[in-house]
């Protein structure tokens, strides 16, 4: 999933609610914690301390998008086998990122 499109889906969020990831590989769904770009993608982790919400999430690839000149994928996992965005949608009071299986397995 690009950026842009990420974005897309959280502006049609109407309140703000916690962001999590459903990783299949593992079968868990965890809290998004970090977020950072690492050219030519844009990471959402697991593994941070701070809880995002949609409002959040959606302020930080507002940012992102103003300092990088192109529209990076999203992604999880490790620079070199990562997993895609395959769904984001509301369920059970969270909006639930969806992860692909890696893309080396």
């Amino acid at each position: 999933m690009l950026k842009s499109e990420l974005m897309d889906s959280l502006k049609l969020v109407v309140e703000d609610m916690p962001v999590v990831i459903y990783c299949p590989a593992g079968d868990s769904i965890l809290p998004l914690t970090s977020v950072l770009h690492d050219a030519p993608k844009t990471f959402l982790q697991t593994s941070g301390k701070k809880y995002y919400s949609t409002e959040k999430l959606l302020e930080k690839l507002q940012r992102l998008d103003s300092e990088i000149p192109f529209d990076a994928e999203v992604v999880s996992g490790d620079d070199w086998n990562y997993q895609v965005i395959i769904s984001a949608r509301l369920e059970d009071g969270a909006f639930l990122l969806t992860l692909s299986q890696p893309v080396f397995e």
